[in-house]
């Protein structure tokens, strides 16, 4: 490769004749791809050389070829390990859950259901699925024990024998039972995995997916389960009687008390517009006697002012009297109403005799005056 290198380098050497800053830029970049080509292809090399990778679905079990190594007591992960070509040896083992099926249905079946008598004689085929997985760091256990290859198959025997062992032990009655088969699976998985223990897998549950009888007795189960079912039906429908008549006596209970609580309700709201009557006559009537004692009140009251003022009007009209009169008897006041009486004087006919002098001159309004007041005679 060396020499191919330097050969594709000395060509275009040759082709840039007159430019010798070409020339050694072109060598140095062919230098540089042909030093990367080299690192890649020692790297992958080493890489096939030296790493295996073990995919997420597998449990890696490495082995030596040579010494006294064996196979190592561990389980690899996913992920890359170290493995030398020609030294190390690498198995792979399925990782997770493995599908044992009796039912000779589907692709991975390859026992049919399995065929079990009943404690009671009868003859059953039960159709099963067993999800199995090695267990935990004991794959290496596996292939150190040469199953590699033959551990589906061992499993699948040693299941099917205990299952159907087991199984003697129902009646036909349980098989059509769901839970009798649960109670049995619950009762039985440890025993099935104490007998697999050895192949180092443990199984995971015991599912029944079919359960067949002969003809006749199919026949049978068919009319029993009917009578079965028609006695549940009886029964239930007894019970829903027997709860009609329970609803219906509560109801009434419901309905005697809502009319016995109604009538109390009643009652109480009779009592209380009584005492609330009563309570309002009491009141009212405390308010007409109030308002009564207050007109009363008021009205002496009103009495006792008027008279009050009556009395002061009486006095002042005395007082205005005697100092009216206290007044009038001044002379300056006499003369004032002399002559206010004469200027009031009115006489609708008048008869003179001019031969008596004592006639009064009413014209003259000072002799009048003398004349009211007794002056003049």
């Amino acid at each position: 490769m060396v020499t191919k290198v330097k050969d594709v380098i000395a060509g275009v050497r040759r082709r840039l004749p007159g430019r010798p800053a070409a020339r050694r830029g072109a060598a140095f970049v062919l230098r540089a791809v042909a030093v990367g080509s080299l690192v890649g292809g020692v790297v992958w090399a080493a890489g096939r050389t030296l790493v295996v990778r073990v995919p997420a679905e597998a449990i890696g079990v490495r082995a030596a070829r040579w010494g006294e190594g064996g196979i190592e007591e561990r389980d690899f992960a996913a992920g890359l390990h170290l493995g030398l070509a020609g030294w190390h040896d690498w198995h792979l083992l399925r990782r997770g859950t493995h599908l044992l099926t009796f039912s000779g249905e589907g692709e991975d079946s390859e026992a049919a259901a399995l065929d079990v008598r009943t404690r009671d004689g009868t003859q059953a085929r039960v159709g099963a699925c067993v999800p199995f997985a090695i267990r935990s760091g004991e794959g290496h256990r596996v292939v150190q024990e040469g199953m590699k290859a033959s551990y589906p198959r061992l499993v699948r025997a040693t299941v099917e024998k205990v299952l159907v062992q087991q199984m003697a032990g129902l009646s036909a009655q349980d098989l059509t039972d769901t839970a009798a088969r649960g109670e049995w699976v619950r009762e039985n998985l440890d025993e099935l995995n104490r007998a697999v223990r050895p192949l180092h897998v443990e199984a995971q549950g015991i599912l029944f997916t079919s359960v067949a009888f002969a003809t006749e007795y199919e026949k049978k189960l068919q009319q029993t389960q009917l009578m079965h079912q028609t006695t549940q039906l009886l029964d239930a429908s007894r019970v829903v009687a027997e709860q009609e008549e329970k609803v219906a006596t509560r109801l009434q209970e419901i309905e005697r008390s809502l009319q016995e609580v109604t009538h109390e309700l009643d009652l109480q709201m009779d009592r209380l517009k009584n005492e609330s009557a009563a309570e309002l006559a009491l009141l009212v009537r405390g308010t007409e006697e109030y308002g009564q004692e207050v007109r009363l009140a008021a009205d002496q009251r009103h009495a006792e002012l008027v008279s009050e003022g009556n009395l002061e009007l009486y006095r002042a009209e005395a007082a205005r009297t005697q100092l009216a009169n206290e007044a009038y008897a001044m002379p300056g006041a006499r003369l004032y109403l002399a002559r206010r009486a004469a200027q009031s004087l009115r006489l609708s006919r008048v008869t003179l005799n001019s031969s008596d002098p004592d006639v009064p001159n009413f014209m003259d309004l000072d002799h009048l005056t003398e004349l009211v007041l007794g002056e003049r005679e």
